[in-house]
């Protein structure tokens, strides 16, 4: 797993026109030959490989860019393709996958009556 300290010490080799420091979640740091650092993902599309521009470095802090990866496994895994999708629509979709805490808890309270939620918070049974 890649550290910050690494990767200010990461140098571009002159000898390759870039080069790969792997992370997790398929993400990993794109060293180019310029010195440019940016984070990437590499993903399959229908299988195609594609890959994922997340952000330079430091620009994008690595919490951040492990936060992105995570976002984009999902939206993979529900049949959004990341490179399709302007970047304000990814959020909204990805927002939308995962209903907001107040949607349950109300689902939760309309499902139970409030005869039953005695029973359930308190242990009182019916007689």
């Amino acid at each position: 797993m890649l550290i910050d300290k690494a990767i200010h010490a990461f140098r571009p080799d002159p000898d390759r026109p870039a080069t790969k420091h792997h992370d997790r979640d398929g993400l990993y740091l794109w060293v180019a030959r310029s010195g440019s650092k940016t984070s990437r993902k590499d993903y399959r599309w229908q299988g195609a490989r594609r890959t994922f521009a997340i952000g330079s470095y430091p620009a994008t802090r690595l919490a951040d860019a492990r936060k992105q990866a995570l976002e984009l496994n999902t939206w993979i895994k529900t049949g959004i393709d990341p490179r399709t999708q302007p970047p304000g629509q990814q959020r909204r979709q990805a927002e939308n996958l995962s209903p907001p805490f107040t949607q349950i808890a109300q689902a939760w309270l309309e499902h139970h009556s409030s005869s039953n939620l005695g029973m359930i918070l308190f242990g009182f049974q019916r007689l």
